[in-house]
């Protein structure tokens, strides 16, 4: 249930929705934010928890929620402020709750953040801490390193 972000290996000619997500922050492509969560993981401990489900007998069939925390989508962009604001105008702004019910009306999209308005919507990613390991990194840490990984690519400028 959550979305994949952290520091890239890029392909040639690669896109990902996670990479887009980062991208769009940072360049500021994102007017105004909606006030609402979105679960989040890090790539890095993805590929630790399906490196270690491999390792340990006890995980052996089984399946793991992975999801660090559920920040707002402000949050995500308000995180790389002191590190990047000055190069990159970001600017994050919180949605008004009245122009997302106004969009609700013609959205699908909208709808489901007008609904989701001001809750944080959690996952359990806890059996994968006790079971495999994982210690998750932030969603601050996972953001920076995602966008210096961006800049260093060429994928942002």
């Amino acid at each position: 249930p959550s979305i994949v972000m952290g520091p890239p290996c890029i392909v040639p000619g690669g896109s990902s929705e996670s990479l887009d997500l980062g991208a769009a922050i940072v360049t500021s492509r994102i007017a105004l934010y909606p006030r609402t969560s979105i679960s989040v993981v890090d790539v890095r401990d993805v590929s630790r928890a399906h490196l270690e489900a491999v390792l340990r007998d006890e995980a052996d069939g089984r399946r793991f929620v992975l999801a660090a925390e559920s920040p707002f989508f402000v949050e995500l962009a308000t995180c790389l402020l002191d590190e990047y604001g000055e190069d990159y105008d970001m600017g994050p702004r919180e949605m008004g709750w009245l122009l997302c019910f106004t969009g609700a009306l013609f959205d699908g999209g909208m709808k489901h953040h007008l609904n989701t308005w001001n809750k944080r919507i959690e996952y359990d990613g806890c059996e994968a801490t006790e079971l495999l390991g994982i210690k998750y990194i932030k969603h601050d840490r996972m953001m920076l390193d995602m966008t210096s990984a961006l800049i260093e690519t060429g994928l942002i400028e």
